[in-house]
């Protein structure tokens, strides 16, 4: 995080005691925020994926945002890039079911 606002550890800590933050930094706070919000029951299924997930090669979403890339495309992508991936996998666990003949689903964790 600190790397995304060009700021120190220190001053991130900061304002996670409570201690003012520049009113710049509080609109990018906002516009993560505003951008997060109509993908958030995705992302906390995805919790430990999310921050350090490649999307646009092996560009990660933090990479995206501390290089101005703006929220609302960097979270679009990253939840395009997620609904894609569970649509495969549940594609795939019904292929699996029909080849066991319906005796229960394979584990996909196992096979990732």
């Amino acid at each position: 995080m600190a790397q995304l606002f060009a700021v120190t550890r220190p001053t991130i800590y900061s304002w996670q005691s409570g201690n003012a933050i520049s009113p710049a930094h509080a609109h990018q706070v906002r516009k993560l925020a505003d951008a997060l919000e109509p993908h958030l029951a995705l992302f906390e299924t995805q919790i430990g994926r999310i921050a350090q997930r490649a999307i646009d090669g092996r560009t990660t979403l933090l990479q995206m945002l501390s290089k101005g890339a703006e929220p609302d495309l960097a979270f679009g992508h990253l939840a395009a890039i997620l609904n894609e991936e569970t649509a495969q996998s549940e594609r795939l666990s019904m292929r699996l079911r029909g080849r066991n003949g319906n005796r229960g689903a394979a584990d996909l964790d196992a096979l990732s």
